[in-house]
């Protein structure tokens, strides 16, 4: 019987004043359906390329070579012999060639190295960094940092020339 009355009331409360929390909570839920579809709308855009015309021809990977070994040893960072790889890609019009170059030095000197190189080259990317164990009880660990250039392939009929 007092759960009837509370019934009653509540009916009449919600009449009178138009006051329905129902409707509140579908008007709520209604508007964070709408900002999740916006969002997965703005996460779904693609993201800019970057134009082809961008890319520095592979006849400039000689100077990137150059100004990264002036860089080591403005650094002073000793290390071995780099490593070095080249991959085309014809159907993206690309040309990738990786350096990996092993360096004695402390961390923050190969990270300031690593840092530096990022900001004069505009196509060069790290895409592996790796300490060695050193050999030696005393020896200090080596890094290896694998930076990958991207650049036009001139091969492929470049259409910016």
């Amino acid at each position: 019987m007092l759960l009837s009355a509370v019934v009653a009331l509540a009916a009449v409360v919600v009449g009178v004043t138009g006051w329905d929390t129902r409707k509140e909570s579908l008007a709520v839920q209604d508007k964070l359906a709408k900002l999740k579809e916006r969002h997965a709308a703005e996460v779904r855009k693609p993201q800019p390329v970057e134009p082809l015309a961008a890319l520095a021809p592979f006849g400039s990977h000689l100077d990137d070579l150059d100004s990264l070994f002036q860089l080591v040893a403005r650094h002073h960072l000793t290390g071995a012999t780099a490593t070095y790889s080249k991959e085309q890609l014809r159907e993206a019009r690309i040309v990738l060639r990786r350096v990996e170059l092993p360096l004695d030095g402390s961390y923050a000197d190969v990270k300031a190295f690593a840092a530096d190189v990022l900001r004069k080259s505009r196509n060069a990317y790290i895409s592996a960094f790796r300490v060695d164990p050193p050999a030696a009880q005393s020896a200090s660990p080596r890094f290896v940092l694998q930076l990958t250039y991207v650049y036009r392939d001139m091969e492929a009929g470049d259409p910016v020339r």
